[in-house]
């Protein structure tokens, strides 16, 4: 089983990769050191996927991408 400091950053590198797939033509090069994830954590407590965590702080209706 995972920990959950391996939870939480393989969360992390999926926000890296939905940020670069769905918004890659504004963020094609973003990186993961480019992330205040301390920012971010709130949302990975409240149990959002990435997707639904990229929407969030990108303000983006949750059937944007979908």
């Amino acid at each position: 089983m995972k920990s959950y400091r391996e939870k939480w950053e393989q969360w992390q590198q999926s926000v890296v990769n939905t940020v670069r797939t769905e918004l890659g033509a504004l963020f094609s090069s973003v990186q993961h050191k480019d992330f205040d994830w301390e920012a971010w954590r709130a949302l990975y407590d409240k149990g959002y996927t990435p997707k639904v965590a990229v929407n969030e702080a990108f303000s983006r209706p949750p059937n944007e991408t979908q």
